[in-house]
């Protein structure tokens, strides 16, 4: 905030941060998905989270393996 006060997020319970290292941060944007803009950098990270906890997602881990190898999936 310009006064210096930390921001807060107006849907706490909503919103969840990740913290990610310039390294994967770097990978996911040289993603295919990600450069040609038809996958947002969230919209990934959605794919992957649901995957991991088991929950209905658009994409499976192979389509995730695809994507992380630079290939484009249909």
């Amino acid at each position: 905030m310009p006064d210096g006060t930390p921001a807060k997020s107006s849907s706490p319970k909503k919103n969840a941060g990740h913290a990610l290292s310039p390294e994967v941060i770097n990978a996911i944007a040289l993603l295919p998905q990600i450069i040609s803009h038809e996958w947002s950098k969230s919209y990934l990270a959605e794919q992957v989270w649901r995957n991991y906890l088991g929950l209905p997602s658009d994409y499976d881990w192979t389509d995730l393996e695809i994507v992380a190898i630079g290939k484009i999936i249909d």
